[in-house]
C-alpha cells in the first residue's frame, strides 16, 4: 500500500481548509447561508443590491458595496487612493472614484439568481392561495 488508512481518510475528509464539511451540521436554511455568506457585505453587514449596495471588488480581492467604499474613500468616493475596507491595504482607486472598481460579476450573478427565485416564489404562493395551480409545475 502506497497510504495508510487514516492519511487517506483524512485527505478526503478535508482536501483543503474551508472545504465544505458534511459531517459538520448547519441548522440554518439553505437560502440564508447563501444570502449571509455570498450576498452580505463583511463590512456594514447589508443586503448586496443593484444600486446603492452594488459589490464592487478591488485589487486585493476582496469585495464590499458600494456604500461602504465611498464612506471608506471619503470625499463622497473621490480619491486617488484608500485603504480596503476588509483588509486595510493601501490600493490606487481607478479613475479616481471608487465607483470605478470593477463590479463583482460572480456576486451579481448570485443575486441575480436569488432574486429570480424570490420572485418565481412569491408568484408561485400567490397562485396557491388565490385557488390557481394545485400542483408544482412551471408556467
Amino acid at each position: 500500500r502506497f497510504f495508510s488508512n487514516s492519511i487517506l481518510a483524512t485527505s478526503l475528509a478535508q482536501p483543503f481548509p474551508g472545504f465544505y464539511d458534511a459531517a459538520k451540521t448547519d441548522s440554518r436554511p439553505t437560502e440564508t447561508k447563501l444570502k449571509e455568506e455570498y450576498l452580505t457585505c463583511e463590512v456594514c453587514n447589508h443586503t448586496y443590491d443593484f444600486a446603492k449596495y452594488a459589490p464592487h471588488e478591488l485589487p486585493c480581492g476582496d469585495i464590499c458595496c458600494l456604500d461602504c467604499l465611498r464612506q471608506f474613500a471619503g470625499r463622497n468616493g473621490k480619491a486617488e487612493e484608500m485603504y480596503c475596507p476588509v483588509c486595510d491595504r493601501l490600493t490606487k482607486v481607478p479613475g479616481n472614484h471608487v465607483c470605478c472598481f470593477p463590479p463583482s460579476a460572480g456576486t451579481l450573478k448570485i443575486l441575480e439568481v436569488f432574486k429570480l427565485v424570490e420572485a418565481h416564489k412569491k408568484r408561485f404562493f400567490a397562485m396557491n392561495w388565490l385557488g390557481g395551480q394545485e400542483e408544482a409545475g412551471c408556467w
